[in-house]
């Protein structure tokens, strides 16, 4: 979806860049919400928008450790990189604040470049999220826990 809003609006200047994030962001929110019958509570939504800005923090610094990654693949080419982390998210059951939070997760969470949300483990209660980059960074920035 970046890579659409990139060749859409045919600018890298920042105000067009952070709108693209903003884009990106919502539409995977959207798609993540989307996936279940249950409507999101609305009250859970916008009590995280306030600490959005913890995700976009990450993004410089991340872009940083990916082009630090993008160099050593290409002097020292490896077949895999990157890491599978888990952590503890409750929110797996059906109830609208359930759909809200993993929809958030989802979204803010795959923001940062280093970092996708690969979904949510209802069984054992886990969101397992993909490292490019492996770090020990918090992996709910939003603090949803």
């Amino acid at each position: 979806m970046a890579a659409l809003w990139l060749l859409l609006s045919d600018s890298t200047k920042a105000p067009e860049l952070w709108t693209g994030l903003a884009v990106v962001t919502a539409g995977t929110i959207a798609v993540a919400l989307g996936r279940s019958a249950v409507s999101p509570d609305v009250r859970t939504v916008l009590s995280a928008l306030p600490r959005a800005w913890r995700v976009a923090a990450r993004v410089p610094r991340d872009v940083i450790r990916l082009c630090v990654v993008a160099v050593a693949q290409a002097a020292r080419p490896q077949p895999r990189r990157g890491a599978f982390r888990t952590a503890a998210f409750p929110a797996t059951g059906d109830e609208p604040r359930d759909t809200a939070r993993s929809g958030l997760v989802a979204g803010f969470g795959s923001v940062s470049p280093n970092t996708i949300v690969v979904g949510a483990d209802v069984g054992s209660g886990v969101m397992i999220v993909h490292e490019l980059q492996p770090t020990q960074d918090d992996l709910d920035p939003l603090g949803l826990r």
